[in-house]
């Protein structure tokens, strides 16, 4: 049966582009985004560069959760808990991936005492969450590899199921997924992205900047899974 993965917040930067990756994998797509005229826009867009992907609009980020197997709030942190409160009661068993990185301007501090993935899980705590996309910029999501490697990206949860169910979407959008343990890694995660956009934006490097895990030559192929990595 083909997966259905929600995207509320699809208008933007980082939900456009995990929508057209997605919807590449033949993933069917629901979409929602406060800002309607600009989702269908990018909608319109989205088919007439894409025509074999199956995508629709929402009405609501509920009916979004609904309709999904995956649901991923594409929003910024401080608009997290407002979409988790509108589909707390759609998405029981479902997987709620956290993108979200707790920052706050000018780029000199993360502002959760946990993290934005345990605040999330403590308001959805029948939903199962996982960390995933918080390390990679919308501009990696859209050309995953840079001089033939293909970018990590980081993913956390405590169900084994769906950390396996999000690491195949991962790595069908193109990015290579590496599992660093339970949710509460998340909180390394979230700083592992702070230090990448500081560094960035000291070195003036483009938005295409993003992580890569090293293993020496002398590695087995079994130990060079990065799936199987446990940290």
């Amino acid at each position: 049966m083909t997966e259905t993965v929600a995207i509320i917040g699809a208008a933007g930067r980082l939900g456009s582009a995990l929508a057209q990756r997605i919807g590449m994998t033949g993933r069917r797509l629901v979409l929602y985004d406060l800002r309607t005229e600009r989702l269908r826009e990018c909608l319109h867009t989205l088919l007439s560069e894409h025509p074999e992907i199956c995508a629709e609009v929402a009405d609501s980020a509920r009916d979004a959760g609904w309709e999904a197997d995956i649901v991923i709030p594409a929003v910024p942190y401080d608009m997290q808990m407002e979409v988790a409160c509108a589909i707390r009661d759609v998405v029981t068993r479902k997987i709620v991936v956290s993108v979200a990185n707790p920052f706050a301007e000018p780029l000199d501090a993360v502002v959760s005492p946990t993290s934005a993935a345990e605040e999330l899980a403590r308001v959805l705590p029948h939903a199962l969450i996982v960390k995933a996309f918080n390390t990679v910029s919308a501009a990696d999501i859209l050309q995953p590899d840079a001089n033939g490697n293909r970018f990590d990206c980081f993913v956390a949860g405590n169900d084994d199921d769906a950390v396996a169910t999000v690491c195949r979407l991962v790595n069908d959008v193109g990015l290579n997924p590496v599992v660093v343990g339970g949710l509460a890694t998340s909180r390394i995660l979230e700083g592992m992205t702070l230090l990448l956009m500081r560094v960035a934006q000291r070195c003036r490097w483009s938005d295409r900047v993003g992580w890569k895990i090293l293993v020496p030559p002398a590695h087995t192929a079994q130990e060079r899974r990065f799936q199987d990595v446990q940290l």
